[in-house]
């Protein structure tokens, strides 16, 4: 089915859209270590190469250091008391409930330190090049630094709820959608950076980088709020699904399924999927 992907991704069930949203927005941003921007912007000010590339290496390795330990803490599944789901199901809702707050975690990370850096930006003086004595631009810069981890790190969090929920016969075209918004978000502030391009303004592309941000993170707070998991039992031919939330609760109303809900649907005659509704309904 030939459909077009912009299409697809905005009428995508379980809150795709927010999800996209939010890891785009953090694409607008200046406060990179390795953006072209921040780098021209540090070079102006006086900041020597060797300073430049070791910031540029710190900030490569806080990522990778992020990634490690979103793995490590993804890994733990520690036991809830008075908890005695043991079905492969909920093991499956528990851990994707995990991965949800972990990512809310390091997004947390990358939201609180780009508006340190932004606050300590505010304190530098813009006016004159770099001096020893210039502990805001250091703060700025270590702020940037921290920022990477949480963002590499919500990345991959991102990605791999988009794998549990993104129907399997759209991942090509919501793909496409995705990289083309985080595209549009970066060229974005090459924009702003073109129509300011005076050091002395650069605190318009901090202030828009920290809003930005901050913007992704509402968008995500918003998806965890509206969308949530629950354990979903229902037979092939009924109109009414029911949701068991394994608390005794329970909501009736139509839903769309994904492919591979389909096809575990028709294999087993009924089955138990990820289900994610609006918490008003």
């Amino acid at each position: 089915e030939d459909r077009n992907p912009y299409i697809v991704w905005i009428n995508h069930p379980s809150g795709l859209p927010l999800l996209t949203i939010s890891l785009a927005s953090l694409y607008m941003t200046a406060l990179s270590p390795a953006g072209v921007v921040l780098t021209s912007y540090l070079v102006t000010i006086g900041l020597s190469p060797k300073s430049i590339g070791v910031f540029r290496g710190v900030g490569a390795i806080s990522g990778v250091l992020g990634i490690s330990c979103f793995s490590l803490l993804r890994k733990k599944d520690p036991n809830e008391k008075g908890d005695q789901l043991t079905s492969e199901q909920s093991t499956l809702v528990r851990s994707i409930e995990r991965l949800r707050g972990l990512s809310l975690a390091f997004l947390l990370l990358e939201v609180v330190s780009i508006l340190v850096a932004a606050a300590a930006y505010m304190l530098c003086d813009t006016t004159s090049t770099i001096s020893s004595g210039s502990w805001p631009i250091y703060l700025f810069l270590g702020a940037i630094v921290v920022s990477r981890a949480g963002l590499y790190s919500f990345d991959v969090g991102v990605l791999e709820i988009e794998q549990y929920i993104v129907d399997e016969r759209y991942r090509n075209a919501v793909g496409s959608v995705e990289g083309a918004l985080c595209s549009v978000a970066e060229m974005g502030m090459y924009v702003l950076s073109i129509a300011l391009p005076n050091p002395s303004q650069f605190g318009w592309q901090v202030t828009v980088s920290a809003s930005a941000v901050s913007f992704g993170g509402i968008c995500f707070g918003l998806f965890l709020c509206l969308y949530h998991m629950h354990l979903h039992h229902h037979h092939h031919a009924d109109e009414n699904h029911v949701h068991d939330h394994s608390h005794g609760h329970h909501h009736h109303h139509k839903h769309r399924h994904t492919l591979q809900q389909e096809r575990d649907l028709m294999e087993y005659g009924y089955h138990i999927h990820l289900h994610r509704h609006r918490s008003w309904r």
